[in-house]
């Protein structure tokens, strides 16, 4: 449903862009674009501030595997992926937010979970994006257990393309 990387399955938006998103191998943060034909760019980033708590953008704890924090669909805003938000009747309702973890209005938990050893989103686990989009799954191929995200080679921070330590590894194409 969600595609982290421009070679995994979002050939429509490849024409325009070579997206990608990153994690911080020191810091756990998530950071870039991803694609959905549904609801188009998801920005991963520090935007400031969130809806509700956890106050913090989307973030893979190295330890556990859990994910917790925020990104937000692009498509809410007037232009670009800040500032100013289209008339309500244009996005239904909805400011864009996604969840990664939280509380269902049941009591039940969700989240996703990212598995450090192989590198890859576990399946059966899905972020909430409101009332207006429901659960996101970041499976490729829901019901089985080839899920986006598998990790390959560390890219650091900063150029060149050497591996360092505290570098940003990517979320690439199955």
């Amino acid at each position: 449903w969600i595609s982290f990387n421009c070679l995994d399955g979002g050939a429509g938006a490849c024409v325009t862009s070579d997206y990608k998103v990153f994690y911080s191998d020191v810091t756990g943060w998530l950071e870039g674009y991803a694609w959905s034909s549904n609801i188009g760019w998801i920005r991963f980033y520090d935007f400031g501030f969130n809806p509700e708590p956890p106050n913090t953008m989307a973030q893979i704890n190295l330890v556990t595997g859990d994910v917790t924090g925020w990104a937000r669909a692009c498509a809410v805003f007037q232009s670009g992926c800040m500032g100013a938000l289209k008339p309500d009747y244009e996005r239904g309702g909805w400011d864009g937010w996604i969840k990664m973890a939280g509380t269902a209005s049941n009591g039940d938990s969700y989240g996703l979970r990212f598995d450090n050893t192989s590198g890859m989103f576990l399946p059966n686990n899905f972020a909430w994006g409101s009332d207006v989009v429901g659960w996101i799954n970041f499976c490729i191929t829901p019901g089985t257990i080839t899920c986006v995200g598998r990790v390959s080679g560390a890219l650091p921070s900063t150029p060149p393309a050497t591996t360092t330590p505290g570098g940003r590894r990517e979320i690439p194409p199955q």
